[in-house]
């Protein structure tokens, strides 16, 4: 039910095609649940990969709050002592598809009276070293309500009611996007502003206030997510889970005020890629397949990730669609 009611959502419908067209559909960050995937789960496979993974050898197990450490080890000692070793499978990930040009992957969902767009490419993997210049890039794009796109977009073209960009570093690879929601007829509009933000975080100097503005508020709004013992353990774990230091936590102010206009600079030439991007753009493909038309090379797909020819899309009748959007 729930797979269901994700295909009537453009930002769900974004979302899956982004990461096909990105990771591979060989990739399981490229591969999306449908209803017959999940129907074929039984619960002998529930409980083979329980009994598979959750091992003391594949765990990790984080204490924080007021408790020492030898009361710490006495209680692991005392509730998980006889927990069996084993040996769980290994993971592995295919290589994701190397892309040469820029694509528009254009889902058509008749009768939507917005366009959901996505514009990205691949990322960063938990290793990076230049992760706290790319978390300050991040910020002056589109981490915030004070970011170029959300302030281009939004406040001054009046577009959208919102438009962010993310850096996402799960184990293996991430991915760098931009996302926006707006208006069908100015689709073309907002793609080529997306894309021209992205060429100007390459091309143009950092401004000192943009650059000023991204630090402080990183630096400053990171003590906010150690405020609680849960908090504390769940920085840990995320860090220690994909190989990081644990200093990328103890040491994030500092690590992310180290950080100069040069190195943004730098790290968007080096990661940012809109010569590559891949282009997601959910929207009805009657009303904005002419528009995008010339931008890039455009593939066609239905809701659910099948392709479908021009043709396909002008006899097919478009059924009536009702979007609610909350007004500020």
């Amino acid at each position: 039910s729930g797979l269901q009611a994700a295909l009537g959502q453009p930002g769900e419908i974004a979302r899956r095609q982004f990461g096909r067209q990105v990771y591979g559909e060989a990739h399981p960050y490229g591969s999306n649940p449908v209803s017959g995937t999940v129907e074929a789960v039984s619960r002998d496979d529930v409980v083979a990969f329980h009994r598979d993974s959750f091992r003391p050898d594949n765990a990790l197990r984080v204490v924080s709050g007021a408790v020492c450490r030898t009361e710490a080890e006495r209680l692991a000692r005392e509730y998980f002592g006889d927990w069996e070793p084993g040996a769980p499978s290994p993971v592995t990930f295919p290589a994701p598809p190397a892309r040469a040009e820029t694509e528009i992957y254009l889902v058509h969902r008749p009768g939507s009276v917005q366009s959901n767009i996505t514009i990205g490419h691949l990322g960063i993997r938990p290793d990076e070293a230049d992760l706290f210049p790319l978390l300050v890039m991040n910020r002056i794009l589109g981490g915030g309500a004070d970011a170029r796109l959300f302030q281009i977009l939004r406040e001054e073209k009046g577009w959208t009611y919102g438009a962010y960009s993310r850096m996402t570093r799960p184990a293996d690879v991430g991915v760098f996007s931009a996302h926006a929601e707006v208006r069908t007829e100015v689709t073309d509009s907002a793609v080529a502003e997306i894309m021209t933000q992205l060429t100007r975080l390459r091309e143009e100097e950092i401004p000192a206030a943009d650059f000023e503005a991204a630090v402080n508020y990183l630096a400053g709004s990171f003590p906010l997510s150690l405020e609680t013992p849960g908090q504390i353990a769940g920085q840990i774990a995320r860090a220690r889970l994909l190989g990081e230091p644990v200093e990328h936590v103890t040491e994030y102010p500092e690590r992310i005020r180290a950080v100069t206009p040069a190195d943004v600079r730098r790290v968007a030439r080096e990661h940012v890629r809109p010569d590559r991007a891949a282009i997601v753009v959910v929207g009805d493909a009657n009303r904005v397949l002419d528009m995008l038309e010339g931008m890039a090379p455009i593939r066609l797909f239905d809701v659910e990730g099948a392709p479908l020819e021009p043709a396909q899309v002008a006899a097919g009748a478009a059924p009536v669609s009702i979007e609610l959007q909350a007004i500020d």
